[in-house]
This record gives C-alpha cells, sequence and structure tokens, in this order.
C-alpha cells in the first residue's frame, strides 16, 4: 500500500533530503513501523499527524493516507 510522506525541518535527512516521499508499505502498517521503516530515531521526533490530525504511533496506516512527521523541538 502507498503511504505518502511529509517529514518537517531537519527530519527531512531521513528521505535522503527529500521532504516529501511516498513509501509503499505493508498491510497492517501501523505510524510507529513506517517510522522504524525510515529510520527515524525515537528521540528524533515529537508526533506525527495524518489529515491534520495529531495521531498515535499505534494508528493503522491505510492506503493513501499522508503521514506528516514533527521534529522535536527545543528552546525557551
Amino acid at each position: 500500500m502507498l503511504i505518502h510522506v511529509i517529514l518537517t525541518g531537519p527530519l527531512s535527512r531521513y528521505g535522503d533530503g527529500n521532504r516529501e516521499l511516498s513509501v509503499e508499505g505493508e498491510k497492517g502498517w501501523q505510524v510507529a513501523d513506517l517510522i522504524s521503516h525510515l529510520k527515524i530515531p525515537e528521540m528524533s521526533y515529537s508526533f506525527a499527524s495524518i489529515g491534520g490530525q495529531k495521531v498515535d504511533e499505534s494508528r493503522q496506516l491505510m492506503e493513501g493516507d499522508t503521514v506528516t512527521v514533527f521534529p522535536l523541538v527545543s528552546g525557551g
């Protein structure tokens, strides 16, 4: 199944410098599986959203989903 991915900020390095990419996923994949497939370290991202809604990593992906992954933000 085809999943569209948007990697924000510094996370684009996990898409070989591409901010947007398409990933061929396995049926039954969850958001956590996608993040693992992209080799994004757990401490590098904050959360993911689908359709503008923040989702849990256990959210099962559907054909054609667009997943946006957001980096951790720090500062003060």
